[in-house]
C-alpha cells in the first residue's frame, strides 16, 4: 500500500481555488500509484474560524463531484479539510472519498481551546478507513491520549494527522506523534501547511514515522507537495507542487509543469496548450469558472450586428463554449472558432456532430499566431474572456495587431472582459480589467463603440464574476 500527506498552501476562503491545487496534487499522488491521499486541516477554506458559518458547506456539495470523479477513476483514497454543516452548528471536518463509495465524514471530536465559540464537536468514534487500518486524526485530537489509544485498539496500523501547526507549537505535535509511533507501533503521519492561515504561521514539516519512532522523511516549512510512504518497504518519496508559486500567466506563455522539479516554463505554445488542455480533461465543463449553458449575452450583440447568416464570423478562444452549437443550430454557416486547445474545440465537435463539418477549426496562439496569420478577413471577430489573461503591454499589442489586420471595413468586435470590479485572477492566471472606455482606447479611432453593457455572470459554483461586454463597429 503506498499513502501520502499533502503539504499545502491554502488560500483563505477561496474554496475553488484550493480545489483546483488540491485536485493537482491529488495527480502527483496517483502518478506514484498512491492508494491514499490526506490534507491538512480545513485545507479547502484555509483556518479562519471567524468565516465557518459563511464557509461551511454540505457533504454532497456538488463542487466536490471532481473528487469522487477521480477517486472512482484512479482508486485512491482522498481526505479533504473543511467545515461541514452538523446539525445546528458548523463542526471541522475531513471529508473522505472512496471508489465508487458514498462520501465520509470524520468530524474532529477534540477541539481546541477558543474553537468553541466557532465549531462544535463532532460525536463519531474514531473512523477507520482504507480497510479499516488507517486512523484519522484532526490536530489537537492528537495531543488526546484517549483518541490514538482508542485507534489502536480498533486495530489501526496507521495514524494519519491532519494539523494546522504553528512554527511555535510544530515541535510539540511532533514529540507526541513520536511517542504515539513508539507506544502503539504505528507508522504515523502528519499533513501540515505552510504560509500563514488564520493568525498562525504555519511550520510545514509534514512527517512520516515508522513503527519504532523514527523519523523517515520531513518536509521543509516552504515548499508544497505530497510525501508518498511505501509501506511494504518504507521508502519514501517527496514531489513537488509548484502550480500556486509559480504564478503563472499567458502573459509569459508558461506551463506550470506538476513534476518533481517543480515548474517548468517554456515559450513553446504546445506547452501552453497543455495547460488549457488539462483544464478541459480534468474537470467536467460545466464546473469550469467560465461555462455557461447558453452564451446570451454575445448571442444578444451578434445578432445586433445583423450580419448575414453566411458572413464569416471569427470566434477566438472559444475554448468548448456553447454559443458554437447556439449559432450552428440557428443556421450560421460561415463560422472559424479558434482555441489554443484542441481538447477544448473537440468538446464542441463532439457535441454539435456531423455539424462541425460546417466550422474552420483553427488551433493556435492568439499571441504567438501562425495558422491566424493565413486567416481571411472576417465580418466579425467575438471574443469572450480571452482578452483580459494578456496582462504583458507586448501581448495586448500582437492581439489587437492580428484584430486590425482581421477585420473588415464596416466589419464588427465584440470584446467580452472582466470589468473594473470583477476577478482579479482566473484559473489560478493573472487578468486585466477593462471598461469600455479602456477597450476603446485600445482599438482607437478607426473603431465606433455601439453598444456596452456590464453582466454579472454567476459560476457553476454560485460565485459572481462582473463582465463588460461591448461591441464596436469599423469604420475606416
Amino acid at each position: 500500500m503506498k499513502i501520502c500527506v499533502a503539504q499545502t498552501k491554502p488560500i483563505k476562503g477561496d474554496i475553488q481555488k484550493n480545489i483546483e491545487n488540491h485536485i493537482g496534487m491529488i495527480k502527483l499522488a496517483v502518478s506514484e500509484e498512491a492508494d491514499v491521499i490526506i490534507f491538512p486541516e480545513l485545507s479547502l477554506t484555509g483556518y479562519e474560524p471567524e468565516l465557518a458559518q459563511k464557509l461551511a458547506v454540505n457533504k454532497d456539495d456538488i463542487r466536490f463531484d471532481d473528487f469522487q470523479k477521480i477517486s472512482s477513476v484512479d482508486q485512491i483514497i482522498i481526505g479533504v479539510g473543511l467545515p461541514i454543516k452538523n446539525g445546528s452548528g458548523v463542526s471541522i471536518s475531513m471529508l473522505i472519498f472512496h471508489p465508487d463509495k458514498e462520501r465520509q465524514i470524520y468530524f474532529k471530536q477534540y477541539l481546541y481551546s477558543g474553537e468553541e465559540e466557532f465549531f462544535i464537536s463532532g460525536n463519531n468514534l474514531t473512523n477507520l478507513i482504507y480497510g479499516e487500518s488507517i486512523a484519522p486524526a484532526i490536530c489537537y485530537e492528537l495531543s488526546v491520549p484517549m483518541h490514538s489509544e482508542r485507534a489502536f485498539k480498533r486495530g489501526a496500523a496507521f495514524y494519519i494527522a491532519s494539523v494546522v501547526e504553528s512554527v511555535e507549537g510544530v515541535d510539540t505535535s511532533i514529540e507526541k506523534l513520536t511517542m504515539i509511533a513508539k507506544k502503539y507501533s504505528m507508522t504515523v503521519f502528519m499533513s501540515n501547511c505552510i504560509g500563514k492561515t488564520g493568525v498562525y504561521n504555519t511550520a510545514g514539516k509534514t512527517s512520516i514515522w515508522n513503527k519504532k519512532g523514527e523519523l523517515l522523511k520531513q518536509l521543509s516549512d516552504n515548499e508544497e507537495g505530497v510525501l508518498v510512504l511505501d509501506t511494504s518497504s518504507n521508502k519514501t518519496i517527496f514531489k513537488k507542487y509548484n502550480m500556486s508559486s509559480c504564478n503563472t500567466s499567458k502573459k509569459e506563455t508558461t506551463s506550470c509543469s506538476i513534476t518533481d522539479n517543480g515548474c517548468k516554463t517554456s515559450d513553446s505554445k504546445e506547452h501552453l496548450g497543455e495547460y488549457w488542455c488539462s483544464m478541459y480533461t480534468d474537470v467536467d465543463v460545466t464546473k469550469l469558472g467560465w461555462y455557461e449553458e447558453k452564451s446570451s449575452p454575445s448571442l444578444k450583440l451578434i445578432k445586433k450586428t445583423k450580419l448575414a447568416k453566411d458572413a464569416k464570423q471569427f470566434h477566438v478562444g472559444a475554448g468548448s463554449t456553447t454559443l458554437i452549437d447556439s449559432l450552428v443550430e440557428d443556421t450560421y454557416t460561415n463560422l472559424i472558432v479558434n482555441d489554443i486547445s484542441s481538447c477544448a474545440l473537440n468538446k464542441i465537435k463532439n457535441r454539435i456532430g456531423e455539424k462541425q463539418e460546417a466550422v474552420e477549426w483553427i488551433v493556435d496562439d492568439l499571441v504567438n499566431p501562425t495558422a491566424l496569420e493565413n486567416m481571411p478577413k472576417v465580418d466579425l471577430w467575438n471574443d469572450r474572456a480571452v482578452l483580459h489573461f494578456f496582462t504583458e503591454e507586448k501581448d495586448q499589442e500582437t492581439y489587437f495587431k492580428l484584430l486590425n489586420a482581421k477585420v473588415k471595413k464596416n466589419g464588427f468586435v465584440i470584446l467580452s472582459v472582466f470589468n473594473l470590479e470583477g476577478a482579479t485572477k482566473c484559473s489560478g492566471l493573472d487578468v486585466k480589467r477593462y471598461n469600455a472606455i479602456m477597450l476603446q482606447e485600445k482599438l482607437g479611432e478607426d473603431y465606433r463603440l455601439l453598444e456596452s453593457f456590464n453582466h454579472i455572470y454567476s459560476m457553476p459554483n454560485g460565485e459572481d464574476r462582473p463582465y463588460v461586454y461591448t461591441l464596436f463597429q469599423r469604420i475606416s
